[in-house]
Order: structure tokens, then C-alpha cells, then sequence
């Protein structure tokens, strides 16, 4: 069977179709970094590694270091016999999650092309015939996040996800503008990131019942479970968490206390697709729903949590939408978006990951 002949990252970054804004943070750039497995036969695997320093505490340096300190470990084993091996090594630590994720990402596609499945058949095939991402409307005032979400639906999507960051009565006026923009068929979340103290999401939460909200994402600081308990006790739209569950260890201890209704699951904050369908049976096993989600990844990235929405039931809610807001295309197949959000896996026979870049080193 071929060995791994070599690993190599390099960083990426594509301008955004325009600023994306969230209550703690801004950016006009997916800045990323790709990683890439040589297998001594020629077949080579692809990941991505898309870091967040206020949430997986990395940045693109410290990916890119932690990428070639593990990359000389994993030289001549073999990805498909030895893949106990390799993930321990590139899961050696409980930090680093979105390099372990673009590594076990690059990993896992060039085995599964060595024995000549596609990714999602790797990781035991699609339970799914259809599934549909939400659309992300950024931070703004409420009439411009108003007209942000016409246009969105005028395209075809019917579930949004509204940025919120407070104070809360602007909040409820974005999502009041919104409402009234869309009407009553389209579904909406909304994710606060942070931005409300215990108090402050206590009183919107009852608030935004007026206005049919399906779901509220992370309405307190992340350190402060109690407060996401306490918010979930008294509301009766259901309650999820992202910052506060940034590592499998997090998201089994939240679901185990029953503390939110859904846990947000990012293969950067957990480690990749593996690890990622283990917090996923996890989830389904204890009774609480779970969302895949992403940071500002390319199609390199979201390709494998796409799959993963399609392998695994348990994942409810799907935000899946980051390719969609790049106004560059680094990456050759991978997802495809039809009408209304409907994510498409790669066809054709591709196998892996069913994508890669444009441009290499």
C-alpha cells in the first residue's frame, strides 16, 4: 500500500464579496491555509486548516508551525493500515484543533482515493437524499440586513441566519426588519456570539418568540455556562451553543449536564470530519440536536462537512454557507449550491473529497 511520502501547507487568502461583521469581529478576507499528503504512488489528499483566534485560539502562523512540526512523524506510514497511528499523532494535543482538522482532512482524502471511495462513502455512506444549508446575513443596521435578507430570498433560500451583537433592543429591531422583509415562510436563527449578558438574553429570548426565531446560537459568553443554562430555562425557542463547545471533551460535557437543545459542531474548533462524526453520535445518543456549522472556510473545507450533513442524521440544523460569500473561487469541485441552499456533493466519480486547489506550491 503507498506511504506518505511528504505533507506541505501553505496559506490562502481570498477577498470577500464584502465585510463580514459579527458582534466581536469583522473581516474582509477568508485568510486559510491548505494542507496537502503525497503519497509515494503520486495520489495526493487535500484539507484545510481555517483558524480563529477568538475561537480556536490559532492563527495562521501557529497552524502552519504545528502542521510541519507533526508532518516529518507521519512520513512513510500508510493512510489506510496506519490510520490509528496518524491520528494519534496529529491528535496528540487539545489545542491546535484547526491544524489537527486540516491534516486529518488531507489525511482521510487520500485514503479514501487510494481505495477509490469518495469521502462520504468512506465514512459509510449518505443516509440523506437532500440537504439544505441556511444563509448567514452579517451584523448591520436593521434596514440593511432587511434588504440583505430580501435579496437572499429573492434567490431561493428559506432559512437565514441573523448576526446580532447587541444592545438588545437594536437587536429585536434587526430582527423585527428582517421579519417584515421576508415574511412569515422563511425560517430564521439568530446568533448573538457573545454578545448578551445572562440578563440581556433572558429578556430577548422572550422577545424574539414575536417573531417566530427558530433557534438562538450562543447568546452569552462562552466561559459562562451557567448563564447558557439559565437562558435555556427560560426559553422556549431552543437554546445553542458554539464558543462554549470548542472540543469534543466541551461538547460532551455540555450535552452530558443537558446545559443547551443544540450544539454547534465545527470541524475546525473539533478536529476534523472523524472527529467530528464521533461528537455527532455522541449528540444523537445523549438526545441533543446538533448544527453543522463553519468558521469562513472555502469549498476545500465545507466539502467534508457537507458530507458529514449527509452521513449523519443527527445534525439538524445546517450552516454550510461560507463558499457562498468568496469573491474568488481558489478551489476546483467540491460542494455545489442549488436551489433554496440545497447542497450538492461532488459527482462525476470523484473520489476523496472531490475537491483540491486551483493553485499549489
Amino acid at each position: 500500500m503507498p506511504r506518505i511520502a511528504g505533507i506541505d501547507a501553505w496559506r490562502v487568502r481570498v477577498p470577500l464579496r464584502s465585510v463580514f461583521r459579527i458582534s466581536y469581529a469583522e473581516t474582509a478576507y477568508a485568510d486559510t491555509v491548505f494542507v496537502r499528503v503525497r503519497l509515494d504512488d503520486g495520489v495526493e489528499g487535500y484539507g484545510e486548516a481555517c483558524p480563529s483566534l477568538h475561537v480556536t485560539g490559532e492563527t495562521i502562523d501557529s497552524v502552519l508551525s504545528y502542521v510541519g512540526l507533526v508532518a516529518n512523524s507521519l512520513k512513510g506510514l500508510d493512510p489506510v493500515s496506519e490510520l490509528s497511528k496518524i491520528l494519534a499523532k496529529i491528535h496528540g494535543v487539545e489545542g491546535f484543533s484547526a491544524a489537527r482538522a486540516g491534516l486529518e482532512m488531507a489525511v482521510l482524502d487520500a485514503a479514501s482515493k487510494s481505495l477509490g471511495l469518495s469521502l462520504a462513502e468512506y465514512l459509510g455512506g449518505p443516509m440523506r437524499s437532500r440537504v439544505y444549508t441556511d444563509y448567514t446575513i452579517s451584523l448591520a443596521s436593521p434596514s440593511e440586513m432587511a434588504e440583505e435578507a430580501r435579496r437572499v430570498v429573492e434567490k431561493g433560500f428559506r432559512v437565514l441566519k441573523l448576526k446580532l451583537g447587541g444592545p438588545v433592543e437594536e437587536d429585536i429591531r434587526r430582527v423585527e426588519a428582517v421579519r417584515e422583509a421576508v415574511g412569515s415562510s422563511i425560517r430564521l436563527r439568530v446568533d448573538a456570539n457573545q454578545a448578551w449578558s445572562r440578563r440581556e438574553a433572558v429578556k430577548a429570548v422572550s422577545r424574539l418568540e414575536e417573531y417566530d426565531v427558530e433557534l438562538v446560537e450562543q447568546p452569552t459568553p462562552y466561559w459562562c455556562i451557567d448563564c447558557l443554562e439559565e437562558v435555556s430555562r427560560h426559553s422556549r425557542i431552543p437554546v445553542a451553543a458554539d464558543e462554549s463547545a470548542k472540543s469534543l471533551r466541551e461538547v460532551v460535557s455540555l450535552a452530558a449536564r443537558g446545559v443547551v437543545d443544540v450544539i454547534n459542531i465545527k470541524l475546525m474548533k473539533i478536529g476534523g470530519p472523524l472527529q467530528a462524526a464521533t461528537a455527532l453520535r455522541v449528540l444523537e445518543r445523549l438526545g441533543i440536536d446538533a448544527m453543522l456549522g463553519c468558521m469562513v472556510e472555502t469549498r476545500l473545507g465545507i466539502t467534508p462537512a457537507a458530507m458529514l450533513a449527509y452521513v449523519s442524521e443527527a445534525a439538524r440544523f445546517i450552516d454550510l454557507d461560507s463558499p457562498l460569500f468568496l469573491a474568488e473561487e481558489p478551489v476546483e469541485g467540491g460542494v455545489e449550491y442549488g436551489e433554496g441552499g440545497l447542497l450538492r456533493l461532488p459527482g462525476g466519480g470523484r473520489k476523496g473529497i472531490g475537491a483540491r486547489p486551483l493553485k499549489t506550491p
